[in-house]
């Protein structure tokens, strides 16, 4: 779905209301214009960072979704790109240390977004070496202590599925992540926790009626072979 109302930066964190619905930035030949002069830049501003905020969206954005018009501006988008490395350059050292985005829920989401769209990068314009680093040296820190990346893990879970694709270098690496075990536990199923409860409240007396049950059906058992017994036939000569 696409965002026609901009309303991205008053919105709150995507991970904070999991699952939810993604919805791409809305793209003209205006923002074409924005996102081409960004990437020319040799040093990135706080405008540019928002800007790449927008632009990230926009690059992990799956072809079957777009329309003729969006195809032609992402293609534009990584021609320039092409053209300019040094735009890449300065996103890896903006996120470079990547232990410092576990803090919170928000820095986990960007740090999220900003490598899907570098992925899209390396998978469209090739010889991306340096992104392939930093994506294994990102799945190496968060294998390392996963609880704390709990949120970005589940978000790559919730990105496969809105993605729709089964295929290719960001799918994988989106399973990648969702793969990795938390040690957080689930939820404790309902009707165990009552069965525990039961267990733990009435088992005095639940085994005693248990016990006065079986003595009952045993003595039941014995009153029925003795009239059995006492019924059999006499046995012919």
């Amino acid at each position: 779905m696409y965002d026609q109302a901009n309303r991205s930066h008053t919105w709150k964190s995507y991970f904070d209301r999991l699952p939810t619905t993604l919805y791409y930035p809305a793209a003209t030949y205006q923002h074409l214009v924005i996102f081409l002069e960004t990437i020319q830049r040799e040093q990135i501003t706080p405008i540019d960072i928002q800007t790449w905020q927008t632009l990230q969206l926009f690059l992990m954005e799956p072809s079957w979704l777009q329309d003729k018009k969006r195809k032609t501006i992402q293609l534009r988008v990584f021609e320039q790109l092409k053209q300019n490395p040094t735009f890449v350059a300065n996103i890896l050292q903006q996120y470079s240390n990547i232990s410092l985005f576990s803090d919170t829920i928000s820095k986990q989401e960007s740090l999220f977004f900003t490598l899907c769209a570098l992925i899209r990068i390396a998978t469209n314009i090739p010889g991306q070496h340096s992104i392939v680093q930093y994506k294994n040296r990102f799945l190496d820190c968060i294998q390392q202590s996963p609880t704390k990346w709990t949120p970005l893990i589940k978000g790559a879970d919730w990105l496969i599925d809105e993605l729709q694709e089964d295929s290719g270098p960001l799918f994988e690496f989106l399973n990648q992540v969702a793969l990795i075990i938390t040690d957080v536990k689930p939820p404790v199923d309902i009707v165990q926790q009552a069965m525990e409860q039961w267990m733990e409240q009435d088992s005095s007396v639940s085994l005693h009626t248990l016990d006065k049950s079986l003595n009952n059906l045993n003595s039941l058992f014995q009153d029925t072979f003795k009239n059995l017994e006492n019924k059999k036939p006499t046995p012919r000569k």
